[in-house]
């Protein structure tokens, strides 16, 4: 979140809040399936607590680089009109891709459970 924050509140963008410190588990298990998932991405987690500063920037730049090229766990939505693609936000990571065509637009609308405590793996 703080990235995303920096990043709009610089260019005069939407800011829906201040940002806020919190830790979470780096693996989370899915609280109805027991899935476990790395509960990490690079736009809101800073760093892992407990490692040097030299550790946590290794082991996350390898994590996001695990989570953008993982071919083998990606699914790839192609968008036409009257498409719907629903995901589970707590294992989930969604990076959008910038492909469309001219003016051709996707809306999406994202709904997450509130107050959800992150079960560790």
């Amino acid at each position: 979140m703080w990235r995303t924050y920096e990043y709009n509140r610089t260019r005069n963008g939407p800011v829906r809040r201040e940002p806020i410190e919190s830790e979470h588990p780096v693996v989370r298990r899915h609280p109805v399936t027991g899935e476990k998932a790395l509960f990490v991405n690079p736009g809101a987690t800073k760093r892992i607590v407990g490692f040097k500063v030299e550790e946590s920037e290794y082991l996350l730049k390898f994590l996001f680089n695990h989570i953008a090229t993982g071919a083998d766990f990606q699914v790839r939505a192609t968008y036409e009109p009257g498409t719907v693609v629903i995901w589970d936000n707590r294992v989930t990571v969604h990076s959008p891709v910038a492909d469309l065509d001219g003016d051709a637009r996707r809306h999406a609308i994202r709904l997450t459970p509130q107050a959800e405590v992150p079960i560790p793996a």
